[in-house]
């Protein structure tokens, strides 16, 4: 994973950690599922799936835009791939979707960038019991 886009994830996380209001899904699913044991542990784990996935969201969009700008400046040279990529910011529609995943080891390093986000639960009390 290459710098920008680790900045750009560390970013998003902060700005979720921050800002998403989970507590109203917590709650509907301990309302309709009876069974989980720790409104805690439910939390914790719907907070860090939902960052996970801005993570996978975010690498995914870097990944796609790289292939597609290394493949017009293969195919035009770089100024006319700039120009022609201009163009396509207004018909984005003529651009064929790449399929693009993230590997196992990019998922690694965004589970690392999640544990350091464990330690502050804080915010979980806080919007449990406040």
């Amino acid at each position: 994973m290459d710098r920008k886009t680790r900045g750009i994830i560390e970013e998003t996380l902060d700005y979720v950690y921050e800002e998403q209001d989970f507590l109203e899904t917590i709650n509907w699913i301990l309302e309709v599922d009876s069974e989980v044991k720790s409104p805690e542990d439910l939390a914790l784990g719907y907070f860090l799936g939902s960052l996970m996935r801005c993570a996978d969201n975010t690498i995914r969009r870097e990944k796609l835009w790289r292939a597609q700008k290394r493949g017009m400046e293969k195919r035009l040279g770089k100024e006319e791939a700039k120009e022609y990529l201009r163009e396509v910011e207004e018909r984005t529609k003529d651009i064929k979707p790449l399929r693009v995943s993230v590997t196992r080891r990019e998922k690694n390093q965004i589970r690392d960038m999640l544990r350091r986000r464990i330690p502050s639960r804080e915010k979980i009390y806080r919007e449990l019991y406040r």
